[in-house]
């Protein structure tokens, strides 16, 4: 999708339960890195202050851009943690109305399975981090 000094929404009911990272791939060819504002609400969102709101920088060129939604890593009004995830009614982009275009692409959910990955034999779970007796 193509932004043009404004802003493009998706309305309607999204689940986001599961997932780590909402992710898009962006390119302008804006001669410096744009400011792009993320917003998102659930159903329990009224005004500013509650809901997400996420500022980040899209690149010169092509470029992946990454946000955590479930960590404290949004820059936010409202956090993740406390954002029904199962109960998403909106997304929005913004720029700045005197930036160039900018477009989106690839926007998706996806989970995090690095922990998945840290496993080994031996690794005791935190809940019973109790080593056998000798």
């Amino acid at each position: 999708m193509r932004i043009d000094k404004s802003y493009v929404c998706m309305d309607g009911p999204q689940d986001w339960i599961g997932y780590d990272f909402l992710k898009a791939d962006l390119y302008t060819d804006a001669k410096e890195p744009m400011e792009l504002y993320v917003e998102v609400r659930d159903q329990q969102t009224t005004d500013y202050w509650t809901r997400v709101n996420y500022t980040t920088v899209a690149p010169r060129a092509r470029a992946r851009s990454s946000s955590r939604s479930s960590s404290s890593t949004w820059a936010r009004s409202r956090g993740p943690a406390d954002a029904r995830l199962n109960a998403i009614t909106r997304l929005v982009f913004s720029i700045p109305t005197s930036a160039r275009a900018l477009f989106v692409d690839n926007v998706r959910l996806e989970r995090d399975d690095s922990p998945q990955k840290a496993v080994f034999d031996g690794l005791w779970p935190s809940t019973s981090a109790r080593a056998p007796a000798p």
